[in-house]
């Protein structure tokens, strides 16, 4: 079984602990996982901050790590899924999404979307005003409207939903 574990979120709400939550759950069960982690945080660590406006080369980078990932492991968990990058994407780049979509559809994919349940805490930076998280929240479900296209959504809010998730999912593919 191939899988690739897409969790979708805004800012802050939890996408890179449920990852990490994810990929040791995986790993206990045996289960041959990696983590393909979120390319524009890299950016921020970098202080390359103009490189955030560059959604196509963010796109490149990004899905180039899942795709070597994906080659080698039965599960790969991304906190920096392809559709995000419709969500992130400026408008002046609204004909790649078809191409976004193209991408996506390689994979066999689970998607979990984060909702923040709690006051964020902004760490190391703060990109975003609560406005804008709501704003990047909303549209992160707007692309779930059409469950036919998005097979598999599921709404995680804590880390023990995220894990019953994937368990019931390989359940289902052992059978």
């Amino acid at each position: 079984m191939k899988l690739l574990i897409n969790i979708y979120g805004a800012p802050k709400s939890g996408k890179t602990t449920m990852m990490c939550h994810l990929t040791t759950y995986l790993k206990m069960q045996n289960i041959k996982c990696e983590m393909a982690s979120d390319y524009p945080k890299e950016i921020l660590y970098e202080e390359r901050f103009s490189l955030l406006k560059r959604q196509l080369y963010i796109l490149a980078k990004q899905e180039k790590k899942i795709y070597d990932l994906y080659k080698f492991s039965d599960v790969v968990v991304t906190d920096c899924p392809i559709l995000h990058n419709i969500v992130y994407n400026h408008e002046e780049y609204v004909t790649l999404h078809p191409y976004i979509k193209e991408l996506y559809e390689q994979y066999n994919n689970l998607n979990i979307v984060m909702l923040r349940r709690q006051k964020v805490n902004y760490g190391c930076f703060k990109l975003f005003k609560p406005e804008e998280l709501k704003q990047i929240e909303e549209d992160i479900l707007k692309l779930f409207e059409n469950i036919e296209f998005y097979p598999l959504v599921q709404e995680a809010s804590s880390l023990e939903k995220g894990v019953k998730i994937v368990a019931e999912i390989l359940k289902k593919e052992e059978r």
